[in-house]
This record gives C-alpha cells, structure tokens and sequence, in this order.
C-alpha cells in the first residue's frame, strides 16, 4: 500500500525487498508518500498506514521484525539482481508488459520461458505467479459479466507443460472448477499423477486438483 502511494504504480518484487529490508526504509517510503498525496482517497489510505506504522509496527518486537523480513526477503531478494530485476522488476520507462487483461482483450499470446536449469528459484516464482496473475483475469471477466451486460469475450487458453512443478491447491482447483464458464480452456501436461502428490505432499490434495479436470488422458 505505502509503495503504491510512494511510487504512484503497483509495487515490483524488487522494491518490496528493499522497503521490507529495515524499518528505516520504510518509514524512507512513508515520508516520499507523503510528499505525493494529492486526493482525500490517497489521504485516508496514508493516514491508515501512519497509524499502523506508529501503533503497531513500531512497537513490535525487534526479533519478530527481524523474522518477518527475513521471510518476504527469501522471496523477493531474489529479483533485486541486476539481470532479473531488469526483466521482472524494470522500472517505469523500460516496462513493457501491459497487464494480462489489455493482453487477453486484444487476442495476445503470451509465452512464458525461465529454465529452471538457469534460474532455479526464480523459475519457480516467476511461474507460479505468473500463473495465478493470469487466472485472476480470466475469473474477472467472469465477475464483470455477472454484475453487468458486458459479454465475458473472447475464448482462450492456458497451456502448460511440466505443470506439476507450478501447481498450487486450492487456487488451481478452484480455477480449473470456474474457468470454462469463462471461456477458458485449460490444457496441462505432467509426466506423472506421483509427480502431483509429490508436490502438494498430499495424496487427497492432488485427486481434488485432478478432479476439477473434465478431461484427463493418461498414457
């Protein structure tokens, strides 16, 4: 929230690890909102922050802080290498990914390819919430169809290879049960039914997963 008011734009997973690396950094980010808040919306959102920022976050246990940090800092660290940061976290002038509704409005196709090989963790990641990022659109149409006369649009597809090592229950599930009645096809391929429950770790897990498939093809 405070790097939305800071920064005037959604917040990259570069600039969440520097404002969650101290306390000093994000009282830095409080101070730089302040300075751009023009509209009584933005006012109540800083005042809110404030309040948590001297009521609670202040006063919180140094070692709970410390904690805290050093779990968003697995994630997000991560992106603040040069190489990746310039792809997944540029900054405003060099961004040039438009949001997957713009993308799914005008009939795009979107190819996603971080080699675990090379990245590692950042595959990972990156696929995951790439993945959920785009559900998220595909069921807003369906959202916005529902509370109005607009048409849920075009058809289109998820298509993922290997998808076992991207899969998250229950999101996945709840997609796959929802998404073809917002038009979307969801094709996804693994080498293994194992390869689900060695993912989730849960055998019952992975079957409600599989479940929420209407067509399954097992060689």
């Amino acid at each position: 929230r405070v790097l939305r008011l800071a920064e005037g734009r959604e917040p990259t997973m570069a600039t969440l690890y520097r404002a969650d690396t101290s306390y000093e950094a994000f009282e830095d980010y409080v101070k730089l909102a302040e300075k751009r808040v023009s509209t009584g919306e933005q006012q109540d959102e800083l005042n809110s922050i404030k309040f948590w920022l001297e009521a609670k976050a202040a006063k919180l246990d140094a070692k709970l802080r410390a904690s805290i940090a050093a779990g968003l800092n697995g994630v997000c660290s991560l992106f603040d290498d040069p190489k990746i940061r310039e792809v997944f976290a540029p900054d405003p002038i060099w961004e040039n990914f438009r949001g997957f509704d713009r993308l799914i409005e005008e009939g795009q196709i979107v190819a996603l390819r971080v080699p675990k090989s090379q990245l590692k963790t950042v595959s990972t990641i990156v696929g995951t919430m790439t993945k959920l990022n785009f559900f998220d659109s595909v069921l807003n149409r369906l959202a916005r169809a529902e509370y109005g006369s607009e048409d849920v649009g075009r058809g289109v597809f998820f298509v993922a290879d290997e998808y076992d090592g991207y899969t998250t229950q229950p999101g996945d599930g709840d997609f796959f049960s929802k998404c073809r009645e917002a038009k979307c096809c969801a094709v996804i391929a693994t080498q293994t039914y194992e390869s689900f429950v060695a993912k989730l770790k849960n055998e019952h897990v992975a079957a409600q997963l599989i479940a929420n498939l209407r067509t399954k093809v097992w060689l």
